[in-house]
């Protein structure tokens, strides 16, 4: 008698939890999410999954259960069949494989952190500019607001010799975020890193505008994120975006949105969802994930190994603070402040949230969804739910 073998396809991801299966094709974004039926199907994709060359061979599983799940996998194009000899089908593996603890255990393996940082974020001054607008306070930062309630603003001269110890072979983007524009640390920073981009954020109504058009024309690729109120009148700032436009820098609108109410109806405008503490409706209304909202992601197979191992939200990401303390994300505990030893630096972003992924949370380490939803984020942290869905409320 031949034997039969169901395999999963090289380019498709499996997995499962205590009520369904979910097979994923990188290729076309279609998927198969099938619920089990009864313990036969269970065990089947148990073995499935956990067997290094992702096949099984189904004259061991004589089960209606089975062959209705493996006619859905075939014409799906996730899995097929061969006879006599089983498949090895390489499984998908995480992008990123190097060993943390190798990294820790040596000065000049934890150098290799360095070309990682790719974001670095400056928030370079202190002062609170919107006085009374509780949209932009809150306990965590959820988005880069030029409000700050802490330090006395960021120590150029520190930063400069902190800088001057390390180099950031892998930077891409230079952020700052502040209302004042610091024509001595852009020169600092253009200096040394002639050619990232420069991404700035401010308050559209307290920003220097004359000093920034004068010192900001010589970069080669600009951005200008300036805030504005929800429901305030914003035809002035065309003149901005036009002069901005004219000197080669990309200009872009940003509001703070707690209710469809807030929502500006402008094409220059880009709404960001803010958590108050009492907008939840509105948050599981436009930001919750459902299932189908997962699954037409249209993922390709490096975005799902990515979140194997990584979280992309924060990974790369460098702030220092107007107190001067240098975090890999600040609604996470420091990794250091300026004036530290980089390695010690370096050694403490390896237990950043730069790897908080979500099989390392409940509930969505048993979750089958955990590496096709978007990684974990400063929303969560924000309103203290570990999960953004509807899959496990």
């Amino acid at each position: 008698m031949n034997n039969t073998y169901f395999y999963i396809e090289p380019y498709a991801h499996i997995n499962y939890d205590n009520i369904r299966v979910v097979v994923y094709d990188t290729l076309s974004g279609n998927s198969v999410c099938h619920l089990f039926q009864d313990e036969h199907l269970k065990s089947f994709v148990k073995h499935l999954v956990n067997n290094q060359n992702r096949s099984v061979c189904l004259n061991n599983y004589p089960y209606d259960s089975i062959k209705e799940f493996v006619e859905k996998c075939q014409s799906s194009h996730v899995g097929d069949t061969v006879l006599n000899h089983p498949p090895f089908v390489m499984p998908m593996r995480p992008k990123f494989m190097t060993n943390l603890d190798t990294i820790r255990s040596s000065t000049e393996m934890l150098y290799r952190v360095i070309p990682w940082i790719s974001n670095l974020i400056l928030y370079t001054d202190t002062e609170n500019h919107v006085t009374g607008e509780s949209m932009y306070q809150g306990k965590y930062i959820q988005a880069l607001f030029p409000v700050f309630e802490f330090g006395e603003g960021l120590d150029n001269n520190k930063l400069k010799e902190q800088f001057g110890r390390i180099r950031f072979t892998g930077l891409k983007t230079i952020s700052i975020i502040g209302n004042k524009f610091d024509a001595e640390l852009l020169r600092f920073l253009t200096a040394d890193y002639p050619n990232v981009s420069f991404v700035f954020y401010s308050n559209v109504e307290q920003f220097d505008f004359s000093d920034f058009y004068d010192g900001a024309y010589c970069l080669k690729d600009t951005q200008l994120n300036l805030w504005v109120k929800p429901h305030s009148n914003i035809g002035f700032t065309k003149s901005i975006i036009e002069k901005c436009n004219e000197i080669g820098i990309a200009c872009r609108l940003l509001s703070c949105v707690h209710e469809e109410n807030d929502i500006i109806e402008n094409e220059n405008v880009f709404h960001v969802p803010f958590y108050s503490g009492n907008n939840m409706p509105f948050f599981e209304h436009n930001v919750f994930l459902n299932e189908q909202d997962i699954l037409s992601q249209n993922l390709t197979q490096p975005d799902i190994l990515t979140n194997m191992s990584m979280n992309s939200n924060f990974f790369g990401e460098l702030y220092i603070m107007p107190d001067n303390m240098i975090y890999a994300n600040p609604n996470y505990p420091p990794v250091g402040k300026l004036g530290d030893d980089w390695l010690d630096i370096l050694y403490q972003i390896l237990d950043s949230c730069w790897f908080k992924t979500r099989n390392k949370i409940e509930p969505c380490s048993q979750c089958a969804f955990q590496y096709l939803c978007p990684p974990p984020s400063n929303y969560e942290v924000a309103i203290g739910k570990p999960n953004l869905c509807t899959v496990k409320p």
